[in-house]
């Protein structure tokens, strides 16, 4: 007689590594997006798409960074606002030379020329969340860029690698804040939802309705953009709880089929709009640079 073990039919993991095609995707979701815009906003999707087609490349083009791999309190190397990893410079270049040939966008050739004028310093600077006002596009470039290298890292973990964790806000493989989650529609994890690490695209499982953040389970509300005229917009929503007053994006995959945690994030800054005088968010999207500049596009 065979004995069958449900959890071989019913898993469901608590760590999923980005996919190798994830800035691929990325970027078709951005295009999608850009394309059912009808705003100013859909150059600035125009151009992460654009920046995620130069990351696919440089990702597929590199060895896995190995020595980003520490397995200490981390699985990954944490982000150092202080230190810049060696490797930097020297995938730096070669990121440019991929923006300069592949992109149209007017705005990231100008880009691309200013940060080559810039020291190592002054390009770590635009890494950083804090500080003073940063020039969009420039800010942005050289995030992708910090995107690809720990990606490059966390597509090589298997699930056995990385341990459970209570703490579901922060990644269990380098420590950063999730940017949203998602929930899934692949047939294997059908409507499971997965926290999303905007910095190595990690994935992590938690409960559908339960706040990541004081772990309540009372009054969780979901909040949409009320933009039925335009489906583009119905995968995003702000996952808000009364308890402890914060909100995060949840994107439903079930609702979009192409949905992203990054991109549907940046598109549905409306969403935020919204909420925000009432709710505080968490998740920070390294992307989702709202400075008076940003609205157009500056260098």
């Amino acid at each position: 007689m065979i004995e069958i073990q449900v959890d071989e039919f019913f898993h469901k993991p608590f760590f999923m590594p980005p996919s190798q095609d994830v800035f691929a995707l990325r970027a078709a979701r951005y295009e999608e997006l850009a394309q059912a815009d009808q705003t100013p906003w859909s150059l600035y999707l125009r151009i992460l798409a654009d920046i995620c087609h130069a990351q696919d490349t440089l990702l597929r083009s590199i060895a896995p960074l190995e020595s980003f791999i520490i397995r200490e309190q981390t699985i990954l190397k944490p982000f150092d606002t202080q230190e810049v990893p060696d490797v930097f410079q020297t995938y730096f270049s070669q990121f440019l030379s991929i923006l300069q040939e592949q992109t149209k966008e007017e705005k990231i050739k100008q880009a691309v020329q200013a940060v080559k004028e810039k020291s190592i310093d002054a390009l770590w600077q635009l890494a950083q969340t804090d500080g003073p006002r940063k020039p969009v596009v420039q800010t942005i470039i050289v995030r992708a860029l910090l995107e690809v290298l720990w990606t490059s890292a966390c597509i090589t973990l298997k699930e056995k690698d990385v341990p459970i964790k209570k703490e579901r806000v922060h990644c269990p493989c380098c420590g950063h804040e999730a940017v949203s989650s998602i929930v899934l529609l692949k047939s294997d994890y059908y409507n499971l939802r997965y926290q999303h690490c905007p910095r190595c695209n990690a994935r992590w499982n938690v409960l559908r309705a339960k706040c990541t953040f004081c772990d309540s389970q009372k009054s969780i509300s979901l909040k949409d953009m009320e933009n039925g005229e335009n489906p583009s917009y119905l995968g995003a929503k702000a996952h808000i709880c009364e308890e402890c007053s914060h909100y995060a994006k949840i994107i439903f995959q079930t609702k979009q089929p192409h949905a992203d945690p990054i991109a549907d994030d940046i598109a549905s800054v409306i969403l935020d709009i919204l909420v925000s005088d009432t709710y505080s968010r968490g998740g920070e999207n390294p992307y989702l640079i709202l400075e008076s500049d940003t609205q157009s596009t500056g260098n």
